[in-house]
């Protein structure tokens, strides 16, 4: 299993627009071997974005960075993108997922999509 990190900074007050960018298109799409993923705000800088991807192995991030879908979606946030981008491929070691699919069940009740 593997995560992928994703960093950057985006351009002052693009937040909403990422974001629904995010829920409205991004979260809709199906990725063979994702297994889920965070798109979260920095609560120290509100202007970065990191996103984590959970997978089931390397070749399923491979496959998608490049796929069509990844490069329309590249296209898509880049002009709210300001400076540099990190990405950081971490195969998990060691996991402890007991109770971890309850939390996930009852955060979707919470967060449910908006609506196409």
């Amino acid at each position: 299993m593997f995560l992928r990190l994703y960093w950057s900074r985006l351009q002052p007050g693009a937040w909403e627009a990422v974001h629904d960018l995010y829920r409205r298109d991004f979260s809709r799409t199906n990725v063979p071997g994702r297994l889920g993923r965070w798109v979260t705000q920095d609560t120290n800088d509100p202007d970065c974005i990191i996103t984590v991807t959970l997978w089931e192995d390397q070749a399923a991030i491979q496959a998608w960075e490049s796929s069509e879908q990844y490069a329309r979606s590249i296209v898509a946030i880049r002009p709210h993108l300001l400076g540099s981008q990190t990405v950081s491929l971490c195969e998990v070691k060691l996991e402890y997922p007991s109770g971890l699919l309850q939390a996930l069940q009852q955060a979707a009740e919470r967060f449910p999509l908006s609506p196409a």
